[in-house]
């Protein structure tokens, strides 16, 4: 199965896990949608390197009070302020 186009915030994030684990100095603005369809914006403030349980790595998230980890292919681009 080929793997779908990576979008800008998805290749910066993909680029900054290869040096993970490491603190974003300027938190990149994403959109976060999960498999349940519920959607979050917000900004990627730190990445994990890649595991067992994350081949692709697991980005933090901080969407108003809560922040969370998700994989990178549930990133995109987004409208965060």
């Amino acid at each position: 199965m080929a793997k779908a186009k990576l979008d800008e915030a998805q290749t910066e994030l993909t680029r900054l896990i290869q040096s993970a684990p490491c603190t974003l100095e300027k938190p990149i603005s994403v959109k976060v949608s999960l498999d349940n369809g519920v959607t979050y914006e917000g900004f990627a403030f730190e990445v994990q390197a890649k595991s067992d349980n994350f081949p692709d790595g697991l980005v933090m998230v901080r969407s108003g009070n809560t922040d969370f980890g998700v994989p990178v292919s549930y990133i995109s681009n987004g409208k965060a302020t």
